[in-house]
């Protein structure tokens, strides 16, 4: 009850004065305390937006909540500017290893969206995007990137030859691994319909062919025709 109490009276104090970076961290620490994680994450970042002083408990308790919400990628960025207020904080330094280790293929995908986002003519972008996803098991997925990485590189080819192969090699390791997964997935679930499998047991995962990521070739050429990042 108490922490409903404390919500109350900082709604109240809120709705009279909006601009006090204060009460908008002592609200979103007993909003953490309700496990009410997004509003928390909200109430943290209207701090900071008022210069509130970044301190590092602050950026410690959104990675946090941003790691239970699932979004990796934000929880690593918080973890990161803690570590700057912090150098060396060991539970900071913990918590960023557990989640590049165990998380790596969903921060690659993520990054590997921005940059297909950013410049849908990179190869090495499709590429990428699509070996995190067969890495993750996702094979429809990796398979459509592998085909947009596999135009872009054609095209790469034609204008800057054999520089631009590494693209079109790449694209290639993911097609292996697509086969490999679902030989593999099928074989330990007795060769039922993928539909079946992912019923029963949701997507299949690449980790035990995790070692073809030492055969990927990095390209050395321009990745757009415009000449773009």
């Amino acid at each position: 009850m108490r922490s409903v109490d404390a919500m109350a009276a900082y709604d109240k104090s809120i709705s009279a004065n909006d601009s006090d970076p204060a009460t908008h961290r002592l609200r979103a620490e007993t909003l953490l305390a309700l496990n009410r994680d997004q509003e928390a994450v909200d109430a943290f970042g209207r701090y900071l937006e008022l210069d509130g002083e970044p301190v590092a408990d602050v950026f410690r308790a959104r990675s946090l909540t941003q790691q239970k919400l699932g979004r990796f990628r934000e929880s690593l960025t918080d973890v990161a500017r803690a570590l700057e207020l912090e150098p060396g904080a060991s539970n900071m330094l913990v918590r960023r290893g557990w989640v590049m280790l165990l998380e790596a293929n969903k921060l690659a995908e993520a990054d590997f969206d921005a940059a297909v986002a950013a410049n849908p003519e990179n190869a090495d972008a499709w590429n990428g995007r699509g070996f995190a996803r067969v890495m993750m098991g996702n094979v429809p997925g990796a398979i459509q990137d592998a085909e947009e990485g596999v135009k872009r590189a054609m095209v790469q080819a034609g204008q800057q030859g054999p520089a631009a192969w590494p693209n079109i090699y790449n694209a290639s390791t993911i097609y292996a691994q697509a086969v490999k997964v679902v030989q593999a997935d099928a074989k330990n679930d007795g060769g039922r319909s993928r539909k079946e499998r992912s019923a029963a047991h949701g997507p299949v995962t690449a980790d035990h062919h995790a070692n073809t990521a030492g055969r990927w070739r990095v390209p050395t050429v321009d990745d757009s025709p415009n000449g773009q990042k």
